[in-house]
């Protein structure tokens, strides 16, 4: 049977994350700590995570197209149907908020060589999801495209969603 002393549950490595996250800049933080929450989550389920991100993000931009679509096509008799075009392409800026940054992170940690780096990236990656989560209650551009008279979206609740889960599996 394994020796299960060193393991933490996730009430425990949810504190120690807060904590090395409240730590001022600069001071330094025993790589045990990132190895703990490492361990709190399985290859496989940090593969599930990262599919899950990836497959909100391609949902949300293909509702961000067929938005776009819309507005092209509502202004196709216009005088000015061709620059309207242009604009509506614009809408695809939200996923410059909602970046490749998290993706990347998470594949960073399941590429990962140790479980003390790996701990470091699952670290970064909750920063990024409780920034993503903040974005989608304040952005601007964000506000302006789920609430556009063209078509229905749902960009903010499913993002939420997804990244309310990929937190909760992280942590």
């Amino acid at each position: 049977m394994a020796d299960t002393s060193n393991t933490l549950t996730r009430t425990q490595a949810e504190f120690l994350r807060r904590f090395v996250m409240a730590l001022p800049d600069g001071e330094d933080v025993d790589d045990t700590s990132e190895a703990s929450l490492a361990g709190t989550i399985s290859l496989v389920a940090l593969q599930k995570a990262r599919l899950a991100w990836d497959g909100e993000r391609k949902r949300v931009a293909a509702e961000l197209k067929s938005l776009e679509a819309s507005m092209v096509a509502a202004f196709k008799e216009a005088e000015d149907a061709k620059e309207m075009a242009q604009i509506a392409t614009k809408v695809h800026r939200v996923l410059k908020v909602i970046d490749h940054r998290l993706l990347e992170t998470l594949d960073e940690a399941l590429n990962a060589a140790t479980i003390f780096s790996r701990g470091a990236c699952l670290i970064k990656a909750a920063g990024l999801i409780d920034a993503y989560l903040s974005e989608l209650e304040t952005h601007p551009l964000i506000q302006l495209v789920e609430s556009n008279p063209f078509q229905r979206v749902n960009i903010v609740k499913g993002l939420r969603l997804t990244l309310r889960g990929l937190r909760s599996e992280l942590t």
